[in-house]
């Protein structure tokens, strides 16, 4: 059947001379047909027009609803009143309720009346309305819409007027029922709340109790260095050597674990102060020197000649930084060089190279996890507590900075540090 407008006017404009028995349920109860023809009386052009256009509207009405049926989504219209006219099957499921309970119904008494504390809505914040007044789409991520039981729904709701001859004539409403989303995220947001709250406490305490044994380890540290000094026996001399080797090993990690827990509860700051990058290069070759020498390494110190001679940041947490990683630099190399490189591009960059075991391409993503280390052998021959380079990632992020890994086995590695031209300040 074609639907050419210039057809249905052409209809509309020339009734027929004869009765049409399509229109008969609509036709005047006194017109009935002659016996001798069974053919209904001539209709006037203009009742003709009518009947035609109400059973047009109702066909079209019939269709509209037929298309909101099919929507999964909750849909009503209302007309310029904000009545009710349309609801599809998903609102009335929704709703719990009838369609013929809301045709005709004010929407913005059923639906958006008053907050779930009782606040009645005005005018304003009703999406509905808004969308009636102003003639544009809207779309609210959180409102209150109440079933017809008188249990609040928070949905997310859209509104689009409906336009005709440039006047608006209505509105159609779409909903989501968003409660159980809602609920789900206030769930998730207390657990990790309760969580935060958890790992802070359980950092404070460890911070306590690192800050306790490393107060108590300093003085057999001092103990022992004065029993070095002060004996003569070379036997006795030896074993105050070892109480000092494995108490700073100790004190190592004590401190790696205090200054985590410190990063963890927030209680850990980055300065800005102004030094020479250059001394800092040098600084960290002259603290690592010793244990280059003791394993027979060779340590190359290079700066850049476009290292600048003054830098914004905190010198003794880069210092740190730099000491991890020549420390691991020394103790996974058995033979070659270690070098430590400074230089400037667009920023402030420190670069740790050696010639050491390597590290395969697997596990360069759990280098910075706590506790975590390349792998189990690595733990068995070098030992250490995994922390370093945790502790390295976190104060070069706080620096605003960035790390980065090449490596492979067999090959060395190298660890490179890029911080800003302007150091950002941060607190944790």
């Amino acid at each position: 059947m074609s639907t050419d407008p210039a057809r249905f006017d052409k209809v509309l404009a020339e009734p027929p001379t004869k009765g049409y028995r399509g229109l008969l349920p609509l036709r005047e109860p006194q017109k009935q047909p002659t016996p001798e023809t069974d053919q209904a009386l001539p209709l006037a052009p203009s009742t003709y027009r009518q009947r035609i256009e109400a059973l047009l509207t109702v066909r079209a009405r019939t269709s509209v609803q037929s298309i909101l049926d099919a929507c999964a989504d909750p849909h009503v219209c209302v007309n310029n009143e904000g009545w009710f006219t349309l609801v599809n099957a998903a609102a009335c499921r929704l709703l719990r309720c009838q369609t013929e309970e809301l045709i005709g119904q004010n929407a913005r008494e059923i639906l958006n009346y008053s907050h779930p504390d009782g606040t009645p809505y005005s005018a304003a914040e009703c999406p509905i309305t808004a969308a009636l007044h102003s003639g544009r789409q809207s779309q609210i991520d959180r409102v209150t819409f109440w079933r017809t039981d008188g249990y609040p729904l928070s949905v997310t709701c859209t509104t689009r007027p409906i336009v005709e001859g440039g006047r608006v004539v209505g509105a159609v409403v779409g909903f989501r029922d968003i409660s159980d989303r809602l609920a789900t995220e206030a769930s998730q947001a207390k657990d990790l709340t309760e969580a935060q709250l958890l790992a802070k406490a359980h950092s404070e305490s460890l911070a306590y109790v690192s800050h306790e044994i490393r107060t108590s380890l300093n003085a057999v540290l001092g103990l022992a260095s004065f029993g070095a000094e002060t004996t003569a026996e070379a036997t006795t001399r030896e074993t105050f050597a070892h109480i000092m080797d494995a108490g700073q090993v100790l004190l190592d990690i004590l401190n790696n674990v205090l200054d985590l827990a410190k990063i963890e509860v927030g209680k850990l700051s980055i300065s800005r102060v102004s030094f020479n990058p250059a001394w800092l290069v040098e600084r960290a070759a002259e603290l690592i020197s010793a244990q280059v020498s003791a394993k027979g390494l060779t340590l190359r110190a290079e700066k850049d000649q476009h290292l600048p001679t003054t830098y914004l940041g905190d010198d003794s947490r880069l210092l740190q930084v730099l000491s991890n990683l020549l420390n691991n630099a020394v103790k996974f190399t058995s033979n070659g060089t270690i070098t430590l490189w400074a230089g400037w591009e667009n920023g402030l960059v420190l670069r740790v190279s050696d010639t050491g075991i390597g590290i395969a391409e697997t596990q360069i993503a759990r280098l910075f996890l706590p506790f975590e280390q390349a792998s189990d052998l690595t733990q068995r021959y070098f030992g250490g507590s995994g922390l370093g380079l945790t502790i390295t990632k976190k104060l070069v992020d706080m620096m605003g900075g960035e790390i980065r890994v090449q490596s492979s086995l067999g090959q060395g590695s190298t660890f490179e540090i890029r911080l800003p031209p302007t150091p950002v300040l941060t607190t944790r």
